[in-house]
């Protein structure tokens, strides 16, 4: 397979099963929409109740809409209302059979939650009032995850990706791999750290894989059969994927880095429309139609320090609202609306 720095174009079709398409989205086709943020919490002035965020970078919505976000180094799940009120504290910091240590991805399902408990990497449930049941052990390290609308299989993307090795492993109930699927990007070095991915689960039941590292969408069949591949043609995603080329480049040459940009730091679907986001230089969500074309962009205002883990969308009005995880300079949600 071709490195995605000597072909970038015919990377996305090469070595892979199933259609494949390319997405040209031309920057000023898009319907432009400026976002304003109208509020954030938890307030940093009202820490007496606990609701303050400590190294929080997953959030989820519940099934009853309500906000939980792993608290990563305090060790619990904060629920809050969409209105920022806290409403309840999940779990508590420890090793033990009903104790969290640096939580990560939280799954809802029907009556309840999972947390990929990552420090003792596990993955445990709790029910809709908060009391926890049972732990399944993990046999690897995941990056993140995403359980089927049944709960009785969980789909993840392993931290690391050896030669060999695929982008998403299939996890039975007992945690054990059922199988894998998933042709990785091919590099000479750094395999995993260019082949980190996010998941996102569909109302097709489709498992959609996006790059963190580069503009490409594929989206699988629970099978693991690749349905088709997208690659998302705009400015920004297109400068920061040349950048992330450069560094490759110099580090086979002198064994340097100049670091990475990201392109894709969350991916959700929400009535049939995805979302993609870019936190930085400034927020940036695009809105893609069903078929992955992109449509709209919504642009916040530039914040240079400014940087984002992840986002949740609302559609309950006639526009939509976003919730977006800030990890720097503070650690809170905060509230986008269209300006």
């Amino acid at each position: 397979m071709a490195t995605i720095f000597c072909r970038p174009v015919l990377l996305i079709v090469l070595g892979f099963t199933g259609a494949t398409s390319a997405v040209s989205s031309p920057h000023g086709a898009l319907q432009q929409r400026p976002l304003e943020r109208s509020a954030s919490f938890p307030s940093i002035d009202a820490p007496a109740d606990g609701a303050f965020l400590n190294g929080a970078v997953y959030f989820e919505f519940s099934v009853s809409e309500d906000i939980c976000i792993s608290n990563t180094k305090e060790g619990n799940i904060l629920v809050f209302n969409k209105a920022g009120n806290l409403k309840k504290v999940v779990g508590r910091k420890g090793r033990g059979p009903a104790e969290l240590y640096q939580p990560g991805k939280i799954m809802p399902h029907h009556d309840g939650i999972f947390v990929h408990d990552v420090g003792n990497q596990r993955v445990k449930e709790f029910d809709d009032e908060g009391r926890p049941r049972r732990y399944i052990k993990l046999f690897k390290a995941y990056r993140d995850m995403v359980y089927d609308e049944d709960a009785s299989r969980c789909f993840a993307a392993p931290m690391t990706v050896a030669p060999g090795d695929k982008l998403v492993d299939v996890l039975a109930l007992d945690g054990t791999i059922s199988s894998s699927f998933g042709e990785p990007l091919d590099f000479a070095k750094d395999r995993q750290i260019y082949n980190l991915v996010r998941l996102c689960l569909t109302d097709k039941r489709e498992l959609l894989v996006a790059f963190t590292f580069f503009p490409i969408l594929r989206q699988y069949a629970l099978t693991g059969m690749l349905v088709s591949e997208y690659r998302i043609d705009y400015p920004r995603f297109r400068a920061n994927e040349k950048y992330n080329q450069a560094s490759y480049h110099a580090s086979l040459s002198d064994d340097s880095r100049m670091g990475l940009k990201s392109v894709i730091d969350g991916i959700r679907q929400q009535d049939g429309k995805f979302f993609v986001m870019n936190s930085y230089p400034s927020l940036l969500i695009l809105e893609l139609s069903s078929s992955l074309t992109p449509e709209r962009e919504y642009v916040g205002r530039r914040q240079e320090e400014y940087f984002a883990q992840d986002f949740l969308v609302s559609l309950e009005g006639p526009d939509p609202v976003f919730f977006v995880l800030q990890i720097r300079p503070e650690n809170e949600v905060d509230v986008y609306g269209i300006k």
